[in-house]
């Protein structure tokens, strides 16, 4: 309260009750003062909240509805930050598994392709053999057909390494599909840790210190009636 919001100059025909008798005395003035600094210092105290595990504290004259919001704020910039973490080790995981993948893909396409010509060699040569023993050739047609046969065990193992090959590559595939399961459910775990409702809030009591009690005047004021 300031003085300037109060009428200084003195009315005309203006009358006074007379001031009490403890007024007289100036030193009734610093008594007052005393007194109400004391009021001050013993009655009135800052109440703030308080939320430990983000380690933040209201402001002065901040409600609790309005720090709690502030708090929220916090809260999904956390999460934000987390997720983003997240993504990033999930997604570095996923592309060691997507580079694997695509060596595979092209070890499979030249897999088959090699194992498509040795097929067709394989056939030609054993019907060659087989059309020469219509012809009587025979010394020539057992070695034809034991080549032959030596391509068809070679192509047997071909098809076996191109099956495997597909399987490993079949594998990777349902190793991704387990890693986005993965990341969404951790995603949802860490949505569940950053809930307003599971945030503790705690009322922290300020009372004010002496010297932070200033500038206390006691002024005589009039009434008008």
């Amino acid at each position: 309260m300031r003085s300037s919001n109060f009428e200084q100059k003195e009315r005309r025909n203006s009358n006074y009750y007379p001031l009490p008798k403890f007024l007289l005395d100036l030193r009734s003035f610093k008594s007052i003062t005393k007194e109400v600094n004391d009021y001050f210092y013993y009655n009135n105290e800052l109440v703030l909240y308080k939320a430990p595990r983000l380690k933040l504290i209201s402001k002065q004259d901040e409600s609790l509805e309005d720090f709690k919001i502030r708090v929220k704020d916090r809260l999904n910039e956390q999460y934000d930050e987390n997720l983003e973490k997240l993504k990033v080790k999930f997604e570095k995981e996923k592309d060691r598994i997507e580079s694997k993948l695509h060596t595979l893909q092209n070890r499979l396409e030249r897999e088959k392709l090699d194992l498509k010509a040795k097929t067709t060699d394989t056939i030609i040569s054993i019907g060659a053999s087989i059309f020469g023993a219509f012809f009587g050739r025979t010394s020539s047609n057992i070695g034809k057909a034991a080549s032959g046969a030596r391509k068809v065990g070679r192509l047997s193992k071909e098809k076996n390494d191109v099956m495997m090959i597909e399987e490993d590559i079949a594998d990777l595939n349902a190793d991704i599909q387990v890693l986005q399961h993965s990341l969404q459910e951790h995603a949802n775990a860490l949505q569940e840790e950053y809930q307003i409702e599971d945030i503790a809030f705690e009322e922290v009591y300020i009372k004010p210190r002496r010297k932070d009690i200033l500038d206390t005047k006691i002024m005589l004021l009039w009434e008008e009636v």
